[in-house]
């Protein structure tokens, strides 16, 4: 019969917390990353709307900003008086096409185009291959002058021949890959992004300028 020791007691407490350590530390950092890398995609969308809000204020002028964006997140744009952005997607391969409708949340002012950061939009099947993605906690900023992205569509494409946007544009980063659809037709963006920003008098341009890092 096993006499039980303070001692036995303390090696076994030190080799249960020795354990838990051992299985948890992994999870906690790839936690930590995770919340690092959202935090740091939601201050670049504040300062990306900074620098589009000082192209906003003078004709003509240049801007070059960087944006961020997290696996499975992306930049929508809603036009003014738009409830939502209609994304039809053509695929390279037939029978396969699929549509993203993008539900504006409805925070910016009536006649003000909004500029939104959707994190982990729910998307639901409505009919065969069209999918309604609405997004619960948007960081969202009105703009007087429009938007513009020409064509809609940003990246390089995968399996895609083109997206077409009605309502307004998107900037989206394995959006659909990471959907709970099965697709391999969409527009691999980098994680950082160079957008150039031109005050054209009547609407602000975005033109890509990708690079990688």
């Amino acid at each position: 019969m096993r006499t039980i020791t303070k001692k036995a007691i303390m090696v076994d407490f030190l080799v249960t917390i020795l354990l838990a350590i051992i299985v948890f530390a992994p999870a906690c950092y790839v936690s930590s990353t995770f919340f690092r890398l959202s935090d740091q995609s939601k201050q670049n969308f504040i300062d990306f709307v900074d620098t589009v809000k000082e192209v906003e204020k003078t004709i003509d002028s240049h801007k070059t900003a960087q944006l961020i964006l997290d696996e499975g997140t992306a930049i929508i744009y809603f036009e003014s008086n738009q409830k939502e952005l209609v994304v039809n997607v053509d695929s390279e391969f037939p029978n396969i096409d699929y549509q993203m409708i993008f539900i504006n949340p409805q925070v910016c002012s009536p006649g003000k185009g909004c500029l939104c950061l959707f994190r982990d939009p729910e998307f639901e099947l409505m009919e065969t291959a069209k999918y309604k993605a609405t997004e619960s906690k948007p960081y969202c900023q009105e703009f007087s002058l429009p938007l513009k992205i020409d064509p809609c569509g940003f990246g390089s494409p995968h399996e895609v021949l083109s997206y077409t946007c009605s309502g307004g544009f998107l900037i989206e980063r394995h959006l659909a890959a990471k959907s709970n659809w099965d697709t391999d037709s969409y527009y691999e963006v980098a994680r950082r992004t160079q957008i150039s920003l031109s005050n054209e008098g009547d609407l602000i341009l975005f033109s890509k300028n990708e690079r990688e890092k």
